[in-house]
């Protein structure tokens, strides 16, 4: 907000937003910087155009001055410097220091002209816009945010100051990216080609699983590429700022990023951070960086199907000061849900909420939007930023996923269980789901009780991916309660089945394994590498497969996990934390099972699992054949 600034109240009958009115361009070299607020309608249909501006807040103590009327007012450091680096571009449009933009599609470059800039114009950006200390204005506002942007003319992204002089570097890379992809689609005349050089990217499995086509992109030249240069760009914190998912996903094409004196437009941005995170680009890159992870997550959002629980999951990786903003800044994507109407009561933006309150409107918007528990596997997999702050003063319940913790690869597995994508343990059985407890906190549900836990070893930790002998142990601790299971199978068989658990049922492609005679062949050649450092185990003769495919196979699926074996003698695979005794629940409405503890009268939410043998709903179409579903169907209230 502008410090010093007396706010005139908005008028939200009228959809009322505030706009700076920027002086002509030559006007704008002084200090401070002048400007005027003007009072703007999106019910007025001759609205004057406007750019919405997109930036990092940054460190809320930095201030700069500018001149609002007659007052100088302190305004947050990086708004003052988001609107000059905005004015600032249009001297450098056609100087030596801009990067030429890829032209085949009109709209990559800036349609406002100098004579334009000359007249002055008029700019939305929130920490001036927004009295910030008004809740209700506030609360106003962001319900406001998803028509503010998708209404103005341009919206400008700032990522900061080119302060290691790379970005010129950067742009010419992505540019270079830009154009080759552009020349391998038809209809290069198209001049509105987005969507199909999005689709160009990706091709589909035979079980439907949606993969980076890179092997199409062999021949592109990335001796031309300079991937330090880009990982400096993507390093700016903008790619960490929860509130930009909006900002670009409901812009219309024009979104333009400035860092410095240089500027490239945003979709040839998203469109290289999408490829940096697939397929050999991933390790060509240099690996994983959170601003290319989440600039190719908002570049998705753009070109697909929207849902409650998946804006969540994307969003947990992005960072807001306010907590109530990690689902408060997602609003303007929320409300454009099918059937958005009928959970809105759950999500209407009120600052004064207690934090578990937000929370708890939030998932059970998800789970009664999507009509299925999807939303629940974020809660064994997330953690808090800083480990000794659990946030403790506002009990959240145990069913509701922290929207403001992240994943640690130390403490979580990086990836969650995956139900069968024919069935799922639930067997398609639908969500049974009830708010007559008459308590907000309590999930009531139901489902089955299948099993509960027996034995387990340690979790495998990644630690112990860089210690052979160690790995070995923990392995060779698995084996050995494998060998506890399953009487019924022979050893081949049990390894067999141990070998899936422990992948929790996918290959390294992250399809179905079960029936992958190139995943089998691979777990018996670790089996046989690791017997060299403790393990044991019968692995047949000739064997072909990659023992280092496997091992990384079940590094992304048994991280941080804890492999079991069950009262009923099944292995299976679950969260830090289980503890012997531990119901293994079928929950309808889940294609996963989930582990219950009962405390108190209620159930506690342990986490997701992956158990032999109910994967693919075998345990619930068993007992609806015997006709016994409806009879050990039970009500679980997990709070």
């Amino acid at each position: 907000m502008a410090s010093g600034y007396e706010y005139k109240p908005l008028n939200p009958d009228r959809r009322e937003f505030r706009a700076l009115q920027l002086p002509p361009q030559d006007a704008l070299d002084s200090e401070p910087l002048k400007c005027t607020v003007q009072h703007l309608s999106l019910d007025d249909e001759e609205c004057p155009e406007y750019m919405a501006m997109s930036y990092a807040w940054g460190d809320p103590t930095a201030t700069h001055t500018i001149r609002l009327h007659d007052d100088i007012v302190s305004v947050p450091a990086n708004a003052e410097l988001a609107i000059r680096g905005l004015v600032n571009i249009q001297t450098h449009l056609s100087s030596n220091h801009t990067e030429r933009q890829s032209g085949k599609i009109e709209s990559s470059k800036p349609s406002w002209t100098s004579r334009e800039l000359r007249k002055g114009f008029i700019v939305w950006i929130d920490a001036i816009s927004i009295n910030q200390l008004s809740v209700d204005e506030r609360n106003s506002q962001v319900f406001l945010m998803q028509h503010i942007y998708a209404r103005a003319s341009h919206v400008v992204i700032w990522l900061g100051e080119d302060s290691d002089g790379t970005t010129g570097a950067a742009i010419r890379s992505m540019n270079h990216i830009f154009d080759y992809v552009f020349d391998q689609i038809k209809d290069k005349d198209d001049t509105q080609s987005y969507e199909k050089m999005s689709s160009y990217l990706w091709r589909y499995s035979e079980d439907g699983h949606r993969k980076i086509r890179y092997s199409d992109l062999e021949f592109l030249d990335d001796s031309a590429i300079d991937w330090p240069a880009i990982r400096s760009f993507f390093s700016s914190p903008w790619f960490l700022r929860l509130w930009v998912i909006q900002e670009v996903v409901l812009a219309r094409h024009n979104v333009l990023c400035i860092r410095g004196k240089w500027h490239i437009m945003w979709f040839a941005v998203g469109f290289t951070a999408r490829l940096m995170e697939s397929g050999k680009w991933f390790y060509k890159a240099g690996g994983p960086l959170q601003g290319v992870s989440n600039a190719a997550d908002i570049f998705d959002l753009q070109f697909s199907h929207k849902s409650v629980p998946g804006v969540l999951t994307n969003s947990v990786t992005f960072k807001a000061t306010e907590p109530k903003d990690k689902v408060y800044g997602l609003l303007g994507l929320l409300q454009n849900v099918k059937d958005f109407q009928n959970i809105s009561h759950h999500l209407i933006p009120d600052y004064s909420k207690s934090l578990a309150e937000v929370y708890i409107g939030a998932t059970r918007a998800a789970l009664e939007l999507a009509q299925n528990l999807g939303i629940l596997d974020l809660v064994d997999v997330l953690h808090p930023e800083k480990r000794n702050d659990d946030q403790g003063t506002d009990r959240i319940p145990s069913w509701v996923p922290r929207f403001d913790w992240t994943f640690d690869a130390q403490l979580s597995s990086p990836s969650t269980i995956q139900a069968d994508y024919v069935s799922g343990a639930d067997n398609g059985e639908p969500l049974q789901y009830s708010n007559d407890n008459n308590s907000f906190s309590v999930l009531r549900v139901r489902g089955l009780i299948v099993d509960e836990v027996s034995e387990y070893t340690k979790p495998i930790q990644p630690s112990l991916w860089g210690d052979l002998y160690s790995l070995a142990e923990r392995i060779a601790d698995s084996l050995m309660l494998a060998k506890q299971s399953s009487p019924g199978l022979t050893d081949t068989e049990r390894i067999k089945a141990w070998s899936i658990v422990l992948a929790a049922g996918l290959n390294n492609e992250r399809s179905n394994a079960m029936n992958d005679n190139g995943f089998q062949a691979d777990s018996w050649a670790f089996i046989e590498h690791m017997r060299t450092h403790m393990v044991e185990g019968h692995v047949p003769e000739n064997t072909t497969g990659d023992w280092k495919r496997f091992s990384s196979t079940i590094i992304g699926n048994s991280w941080n996990r804890i492999f079991f074996i069950t009262k009923g003698g099944r292995m299976a695979l679950g969260p830090p934390g289980l503890v012997k005794g531990d119901k293994i629940v079928i929950l309808f409405g889940s294609g996963i099972p989930h582990l219950l503890r009962q405390q108190q009268g209620c159930w506690t939410f342990i986490g997701s699992a992956y158990v032999q043998g109910i994967m693919q709903g075998e345990h619930v179409r068993k007992l609806s054949d015997e006709g016994q579903l409806r009879n050990k169907t039970s009500t679980f209230d997990i709070q």
